[in-house]
């Protein structure tokens, strides 16, 4: 493995049960932008979160101190079909911000809107692309959740990573999850893959180390394929899961997006979001 694309051992034991767990001030403080967001308030804190406020707003969110499975989901469906949308306009003194999810259909992005309300007290909606066919956005307008994921989180679509605080094997299967029912495909011939922006190739590669470091789930090397379209080439990084781990991988990462509904065979394992993302969901593999 190319040392310069990935360095596993800067995180120790990387399968150990490690979750960080945040603080009311240090949450305060990454949260607290001045340059996004107003007159920041803790309105309550308690051993498990912090329930945030801005004077102006009839809005609690809820932030929970540590990681949850829900938000690691959360975070790998930003990262794969996800944008945060910024924009200042010079007539007034704060930005325009919002957080959003695209899919081809609205029922997957209602399952998405769940998460958010139960992980952070509030939601989105779903608006669908007037001139496009299939095409759904699921809009967050809350600048508490927009700061949380790109100050807490760190995350960064223009140079996709994986949140440090996810990577254990507790929390990056669903990370995986997120990411593959937004941003993958199961084909014919029963293999899940993904193919992405070339700019990210660093992050495929991450993605399939640590998959390798905590499941033993054994993908291609990543590659860079050039598509045309329109007299336009776009270079896309891809990569493919092995086919003999296709099974396991269904067992351990809880998809839930119906498009997998087939490789699942007929299993229901997607009808029920408690099951999957709460503390019924599958087992991660021993260490």
């Amino acid at each position: 493995m190319n040392e310069k694309c990935m360095n596993l051992t800067k995180i120790k034991s990387i399968k150990d049960e490690f979750e960080h767990m945040f603080d009311g001030k240090e949450l305060y403080a990454k949260l607290n932008d001045k340059n996004i967001i107003s007159d920041l308030k803790i309105r309550y804190e308690d051993d498990e979160k912090v329930i945030f406020g801005v004077r102006r707003s009839q809005y609690k969110i809820t932030i929970p101190k540590k990681v949850t499975p829900e938000i690691t989901y959360l975070a790998g469906a930003i990262a794969g079909d996800g944008c945060f949308y910024y924009y200042q306009n010079p007539k007034k003194n704060y930005p325009n911000i919002r957080l959003a999810i695209t899919g081809s259909e609205d029922t997957y992005l209602k399952l998405l809107n769940e998460l958010f309300i139960k992980s952070f007290s509030v939601g989105g909606y779903i608006h669908k692309e007037k001139n496009k066919q299939s095409c759904y956005n699921l809009l967050v307008n809350h600048r508490i959740i927009w700061l949380y994921f790109r100050r807490v989180l760190e995350l960064n679509k223009k140079k996709l990573n994986i949140p440090k605080e996810i990577i254990n094997q507790k929390l990056f299967r669903f990370f995986l999850a997120g990411f593959f029912d937004t941003d993958g495909y199961f084909s014919n011939r029963g293999i899940f893959g993904t193919m992405i922006s070339s700019r990210n190739q660093l992050f495929l590669n991450q993605l399939t180390g640590y998959s390798k470091e905590l499941y033993n789930f054994e993908f291609s090397p990543v590659r860079i394929n050039i598509l045309k379209r329109n007299e336009k080439e776009f270079k896309r990084a891809y990569t493919r899961l092995k086919k003999k781990d296709s099974s396991r991988f269904i067992s351990i990462v809880p998809l839930i997006n119906k498009k997998y509904e087939w490789a699942r065979a007929g299993s229901n394992r997607g009808s029920s979001l408690f099951r999957l993302l709460g503390k019924g969901g599958p087992k991660p593999p021993p260490s």
